[in-house]
């Protein structure tokens, strides 16, 4: 966090304006664990980040991500990213944070899965460091995302997948169903049976 001034003062003299945080919640400075940035005109928001998760949650360190990391060719300049395991993990721990509230989240995971990205030597990685993301409860989110994203998006989910669904990450995915349910105000009947009659037929 130590550049952390020096990037501000960049975003905000290309017309970013930073963002104020929600007045109905304490965040602890000490939990912070990003800024986030809009442009009025441009209507872009940028998030600056100096931890993946808020405080004190388990992590990755930078350097360990930083030589999993990808690099985009969509721009002229090197633009580096998350490593195909990171990212995956990352997206789980954040929509599960956040109740999976934003349907982007399982589309991004969704979007993952089809194209094959988490490769066998991925999966060893993900397994190694599935802890330092999701904390004691990886195997129950990351079932809860699958089965959300197989619910949601008639994501394909192979059988090697198959060892994180469960009764708890059955439950969970049920309770992020109301809740998105209930945010978009949503009629989900078809979802609500599929949920109920769950027992791995809708995987593949």
């Amino acid at each position: 966090k130590k550049n952390y001034n020096r990037v501000e003062k960049l975003i905000m003299n290309l017309g970013y304006e930073k963002e104020e945080h929600s007045k109905t919640f304490i965040d602890w400075k000490w939990r912070q664990h990003h800024e986030a940035f809009f442009h009025p005109e441009k209507k872009i928001q940028i998030e600056i980040h100096w931890r993946l998760h808020p405080a004190p949650t388990k992590e990755p360190s930078f350097n360990e991500l930083w030589k999993r990391k990808r690099e985009s060719k969509l721009t002229g300049h090197p633009v580096y990213y998350l490593g195909n395991e990171d990212l995956f993990l990352y997206l789980v721990a954040h929509g599960s944070r956040h109740g999976w509230f934003r349907l982007r989240w399982l589309a991004d995971i969704d979007q993952m899965i089809r194209k094959d990205e988490i490769t066998n030597q991925d999966k060893i990685i993900l397994k190694k460091f599935q802890y330092y993301h999701l904390g004691k409860q990886n195997e129950l989110l990351i079932g809860q995302a699958l089965i959300l994203a197989s619910i949601l998006l008639k994501t394909p989910i192979s059988k090697d997948k198959h060892t994180y669904i469960g009764k708890k990450s059955r439950k969970l995915a049920n309770l992020a169903i109301t809740n998105i349910v209930e945010i978009g105000n949503t009629e989900f009947d078809y979802i609500k049976e599929d949920m109920n009659n769950a027992q791995g037929n809708y995987f593949c």
